[in-house]
């Protein structure tokens, strides 16, 4: 089975609060996957056998490095938990955070 290009996987649109997702590709910029995504930072995940991205806000990446650390290298295979939306600002976001 040949693994489709960055540009051609899924975004993990839809989780309920509580989903858990494992970091399987490093957190970067965007435009660095395809300049049509957009957000803070987006990464590979594996989410029930599949592999998808996710793209998460400053507000969730600064919860993250809390546990995790800032450098996103080190976030490799360690678990994520979608929190809900929030409020942030004017605007609602989706919050994700590390599982410890």
């Amino acid at each position: 089975m040949v693994k489709p290009k960055m540009y051609e996987m899924e975004i993990l649109k839809v989780v309920e609060p509580g989903t858990e997702v494992k970091i399987v590709g490093e957190m970067r910029p965007p435009a660095d996957i395809n300049p049509k995504f957009r957000g803070f930072l987006m990464g590979e995940v594996e989410y029930q056998g599949g592999k998808y991205f996710i793209s998460i806000n400053k507000t969730s990446y600064i919860n993250i490095c809390k546990v995790y650390g800032e450098d996103t290298k080190t976030w490799l295979d360690k678990i994520i938990v979608y929190k809900g939306e929030e409020k942030i600002g004017n605007m609602v976001g989706k919050i994700w955070l590390s599982k410890a």
